[in-house]
């Protein structure tokens, strides 16, 4: 859980191995600029974590004890940065903040919309807004909701199930996000997938895109 935080903090607390002066505090403050969200409780928990160690891994032993004696050691990240609750529930935390991102990246679940695992909270949520919502998975609509929790330079990247984007029930979603958004990179990973990812039980595809720049009126003449 979280792997994708874990591994945007390791990448980026490498950049700031190169300046000692105030490590503890640099690497707090840049643990504290990630932020996540899950409907799971206990996979929340083990992101949590899974952050905290990837923070701990950065120090030395002595530095460690140093801070333990000081009553400093690891910052508040459970409904601070680490939310619990569903994507697509009005009530949730995460949709009543205005904060908006550099980057989003994660998983959405595989799920179809069919049964017992159709998300009826992300059907209600399109379905009260402007997106098309193929009827194949919830993928589709944390596609959409994303773009509101982002920067206007800001990417969203998202790995996921690859038939949610090439079936033919997908085409009028993928009409829409190609219009309407800038579609960076799509990569079909179907010929390697059970290659790259152990245990995998369908094709994946890895779905990277942002905001439409908006034309200047030099652009436009």
């Amino acid at each position: 859980s979280a792997v994708f935080l874990v591994c945007v903090f390791q990448r980026l607390a490498g950049r700031l191995l190169t300046r000692e002066k105030d490590k503890w505090l640099n690497l707090q403050d840049l643990l504290l600029r990630l932020h996540g969200c899950d409907k799971s409780e206990s996979a929340l928990g083990v992101g949590i974590v899974s952050l905290y160690i990837a923070l701990l891994e950065y120090m030395e032993p002595p530095a460690l004890s140093e801070l333990r004696q000081q009553g400093k050691m690891l910052p508040q990240l459970l409904n601070k940065t680490m939310l619990h609750g569903d994507f697509f529930d009005f009530s949730n935390p995460v949709n009543q903040q205005t904060q908006k991102y550099d980057l989003i990246i994660g998983n959405p679940p595989w799920l179809s919309r069919q049964g017992e695992d159709r998300d009826k909270k992300a059907d209600s949520w399109v379905g009260a807004d402007r997106f098309t919502f193929p009827n194949i998975s919830p993928t589709w609509g944390f596609i959409w909701k994303s773009t509101l929790l982002l920067k206007e330079e800001g990417i969203i990247a998202f790995l996921i199930n690859a038939s949610h984007l090439f079936s033919t029930k997908a085409r009028k979603g993928m009409q829409q996000l190609y219009t309407d958004f800038s579609v960076c990179m799509i990569a079909n990973f179907a010929d390697a997938c059970f290659q790259l990812f152990d245990g995998a039980s369908a094709p994946a595809a890895l779905l990277v895109y942002g905001k439409r720049k908006k034309q200047t009126d030099a652009q436009s003449n």
